[in-house]
């Protein structure tokens, strides 16, 4: 009798868990649907207010990356997406030490059938699909038809194949892996971890704070009209809370952030000219930089969605060449975002 009570109970704990796991996918799949409306209307309403406030659609920072805006926010402001670089190699986080011959014994490549398409990529663009490091493995799954370097650059750092051994990616022998655009993520990634997607990459995120529009020439403010600063930074916004849900809802799949390159803009001298905008959103020349307004290069620097709870926002530190063995060679950046002085910083992707 015992044992069929502990058999019952653990019946009983299987069809709870599939249960529940069906519910989370249906869970899942409805949030895509509502995401994607969502960002359709939100984006639609921001290409209107950018014909009426003289907003830029898309524009080159001073580090020659692509800025596109892609919605509003709760505020009614801007909402521009970036890419960001400065990527640590796979030595600095000992990610070759799980390999075949690391020493560890764990003779991990991401070689496993299993794997096959469990990793996605979302970027500005597409990676280059006939790159010799990785042609044939990335599999683009939202008509994007871009090239672009930076999304080939990311992912040659998570999957190159090692051709040239100096370039071999984290999870060098993958066979597949997603590969999806910026534009409409949260719906994408519901859908796909509706779908059993275990991992994604996001080198990207909001502009926040100062950048400089090497379009226009310009250092511009990217804070609300009477802010001194950004309110973006620590904002725990409708797309952290969008991550959140996806994440818990599917517990399996782990959501990598870039904390982003805030420190390293820092705006203008104190002085200089630079723009923001007034209280209905037009950039205007605001004159000389008071020392007033934040140069965001210090603590609390994590804008907006990454800042959400159950994902892994990732900082950077500088590489080691030697690969880490002790908590003092790890020497933070001096671009990386970052959130208090407590925060854990690896840049295993980035």
């Amino acid at each position: 009798m015992k044992h069929f009570l502990l058999f019952s109970f653990l019946f009983s704990i299987s069809l709870v868990s599939h249960t529940q796991n069906e519910t989370q996918k249906l869970a899942l799949l409805n949030s895509a649907k509502y995401f994607e409306i969502k960002s359709r209307a939100n984006y639609t309403e921001a290409i209107i207010k950018a014909k009426e406030n003289g907003w830029p659609i898309r524009y080159a920072n001073k580090n020659n990356a692509t800025v596109n805006l892609i919605g509003i926010d709760a505020f009614g402001q801007p909402k521009y997406l970036t890419t960001f670089a400065d990527p640590i190699q796979a030595i600095t986080i000992n990610a070759n030490k799980v390999w075949p011959g690391g020493g560890l014994g764990f003779n991990l490549t991401g070689a496993a059938d299993i794997m096959t398409n469990k990793i996605g990529i979302w970027d500005e663009g597409v990676p280059r699909p006939t790159h010799v490091e990785f042609g044939g493995k990335v599999v683009e799954k939202d008509n994007a038809t871009k090239n672009v370097d930076h999304s080939t650059h990311v992912a040659g750092i998570m999957f190159s194949k090692g051709v040239n051994a100096l370039a071999k990616g984290m999870a060098y022998g993958v066979k597949g892996a997603y590969s999806y655009d910026w534009f409409d993520d949260e719906s994408e990634m519901a859908a796909a971890a509706a779908n059993g997607l275990l991992i994604s990459n996001h080198s990207y995120g909001n502009i926040a704070g100062w950048d400089y529009n090497s379009d226009s020439s310009r250092w511009e403010y990217n804070g609300k009209w009477n802010e001194k600063e950004d309110y973006k930074f620590g904002y725990y916004d409708d797309g952290a809370q969008a991550n959140d849900s996806i994440a818990y809802n599917a517990p399996n799949y782990l959501i990598v952030k870039s904390a982003g390159n805030a420190r390293s803009t820092t705006g203008p001298k104190v002085g200089d000219v630079y723009w923001r905008r007034d209280e209905k959103g037009k950039w205007y020349n605001a004159g000389n930089r008071p020392d007033s307004l934040s140069s965001n290069n210090s603590y609390e620097t994590l804008p907006m969605d990454v800042n959400a709870k159950n994902i892994l926002t990732v900082g950077a530190v500088t590489g080691i060449a030697s690969g880490y063995a002790k908590k003092e060679d790890a020497i933070m950046t001096s671009f990386s975002s970052w959130d208090l002085p407590t925060m854990v910083v690896l840049n295993p992707i980035l």
